[in-house]
């Protein structure tokens, strides 16, 4: 940088761009909010940083183990203390799955003998993700019956744009009370 000048303010809020602008020029002094972060520049950042695993990815990459039709799949990192990382690990083994967890933040799942393309419906009712075993199943068997989620505390979630995109590529789809039928 220019000698004599300070380096510059880095900003994270979680507001307004004008909000935090508004920070940046009145300060945080006294505020205790917790609206902005203010990083003085000038010293060299250094150091590992260990990112624990994100649940929404999880939940997908354990219903995409469902296509491994041989072998054992290894997921880590994985927030196994997660009340929907459990629940969507009910909804692969009541499809016939198996699941370990051979070490912390490691699932081991085998799906190469799956017994149905109908996940248990109580399981499925316990996690909103749980519909998004439904293509994989639709992959992998030409066929899928899926109860419609649940697990939503501020409302329904709606299926219609994994439906409209299955259909797309050339799925039947039955909506009937209470589940969706997946054909090929």
């Amino acid at each position: 940088g220019e000698s004599g000048r300070n380096p510059p303010d880095l900003i994270v809020n979680h507001g307004s761009e004008r909000r935090g602008r508004q920070l940046a020029t009145e300060g945080l002094s006294g505020r205790g909010s917790g609206d902005a972060m203010v990083v003085r520049g000038g010293n060299r950042l250094n150091g590992l940083v260990e990112v624990s695993g994100s649940k929404n990815a999880v939940l997908a990459l354990l219903a995409a183990t469902l296509l491994a039709d041989s072998g054992k799949v290894n997921l880590k990192n994985v927030p196994t203390g997660l009340t929907d990382v459990g629940n969507m690990v009910r909804v692969l083994e009541s499809l016939g799955a198996t699941a370990s967890q051979p070490s912390p933040g490691t699932l081991e799942l085998d799906c190469s003998r799956l017994s149905t393309s109908e996940p248990d419906p109580v399981f499925v009712g316990a996690l909103r993700a749980s519909f998004l075993v439904a293509a994989p199943l639709l992959g992998r068997l030409g066929e899928a019956t899926v109860s419609l989620p649940g697990g939503c505390k501020i409302g329904t979630r709606p299926v219609d744009l994994h439906l409209f995109g299955l259909r797309r590529l050339g799925a039947t789809v039955e909506v009937g009370s209470g589940s969706v039928r997946l054909g090929m």
